[in-house]
């Protein structure tokens, strides 16, 4: 992975190393081995931002806040066209199962440590773990 990261360090705008995919594209699988170029990630928990990125995501700040656009999804409408967003497989970092203020339920993306698609009715409560 280190050799990756060395070859692969001018292509990326933002690199996440936890997120969710809502889309599939055959584009997805370009790229090295462990980095690949992803569109629409949600789950904004672990993300490295490239300097040249700044200005854009700053510049749509007040666009996000006025509208209430969760910062996540901003970050996905982005990846589609504006970034380069790309990430490691096998994610490196998962958001800790809990309450989700933006789907207000709990949620748990643990399943995704295996590639699997979250369950709608997937909770802690569920799975019989205290909260």
């Amino acid at each position: 992975m280190k050799k990756e990261i060395i070859h692969f360090k001018e292509k990326w705008d933002f690199l996440y190393l936890g997120y969710r995919k809502k889309q599939k594209r055959k584009e997805d699988m370009v790229g090295f081995k462990y980095i690949k170029r992803i569109y629409k990630p949600y789950c904004a928990h672990c993300y490295f931002v490239h300097q040249r990125a700044y200005d854009l995501i700053l510049s749509k700040k007040k666009e996000y806040l006025e509208k209430e656009v969760p910062i996540d999804v901003g970050y996905a409408e982005l990846s589609l066209n504006e970034i380069a967003t790309f990430g490691i497989l096998p994610r490196l970092v998962l958001q800790k199962p809990g309450w989700s203020t933006l789907q207000k339920r709990i949620v748990d993306y643990t399943c995704l440590l295996r590639d699997k698609k979250p369950q709608p009715s997937t909770s802690i409560i569920e799975k019989g773990l205290n909260v």
